[in-house]
């Protein structure tokens, strides 16, 4: 079955000049057919790898959050070993430091 095909006709009426355009119907089709569909479907996909390269990104930050929060867990367990008397102040009384009459 041939290829279905298409003819214009440009007509100049001022000069009489013809011009003739064929067209193959089929390549059209595709060319309208991909134009139409190409620039959602790249963007679509854009967006989905620019999704994946932000979780990623956010994996990372939080197994380097969980080692820094481990390491705050044993320095506070530490903390919570060691003798705290010497971080207590004795109470202050008011007027101590003064001279009685």
């Amino acid at each position: 079955m041939p290829a279905k095909r298409y003819t214009v006709v440009i007509a100049n009426r001022s000069n009489g000049a013809l011009r003739r355009l064929t067209i193959n119907l089929r390549p059209v089709l595709m060319m309208v057919v991909g134009l139409t569909v190409l620039p959602p479907l790249l963007i679509g996909v854009s967006l989905k790898w620019s999704a994946r390269a932000q979780i990623d990104q956010l994996r990372a930050a939080n197994d380097v959050l969980q080692v820094e929060n481990g390491s705050y867990r044993a320095a506070t367990g530490e903390l919570t070993t060691q003798p705290v008397h010497h971080l207590i102040r004795p109470p202050r009384t008011p007027f101590k430091d003064f001279p009685r009459s």
